[in-house]
């Protein structure tokens, strides 16, 4: 098989992982919201939605390339808002399925989930152009 396939290969399976991360996050709301089941019945779902990213970052500084080979700077910035406006909008809504926003503790955890969700986005960044670096060092070798 050569590159050109190879490439092509490689794009259909990451579109299907996105596929399968968007259905899976549907899934876990439309459960949630309209049917009102406990967590304890989605850990399928939350495996899914929480262990394919990681394995994925896994698997790239395993290999040695950091994903922000891939990506300019200016869509890092952009990806890392979104993914941060939606996670925080996420944790929003399980709040007020919880139990409402007006509790003071709330907001408070809010601003600690930002400032963590920001924490493990930029050292993950820098552990993996840490294993990058390295893997380039070691192929000069």
């Amino acid at each position: 098989m050569d590159e050109r396939v190879k490439g092509e290969y490689r794009q259909i399976y990451s579109e299907l992982l996105s596929i399968i991360l968007v259905f899976t996050a549907v899934s876990l709301l439309v459960k949630f919201f309209l049917f009102d089941v406990a967590v304890s019945e989605c850990v399928t779902e939350f495996v899914i939605l929480v262990f394919s990213p990681v394995y994925l970052a896994v698997r790239q500084f395993m290999r040695g390339i950091g994903p922000e080979d891939a990506v300019p700077a200016k869509r890092q910035k952009i990806r890392f808002f979104c993914a941060l406006g939606g996670a925080g909008l996420g944790y929003l809504a399980a709040s007020a399925a919880q139990g409402g926003l007006t509790d003071g503790g709330v907001w408070g955890n809010f601003l600690i989930f930002i400032a963590f969700f920001t924490l493990v986005y930029y050292a993950s960044g820098k552990l993996g152009k840490h294993f990058s670096e390295k893997k380039a060092k070691q192929y000069e070798d």
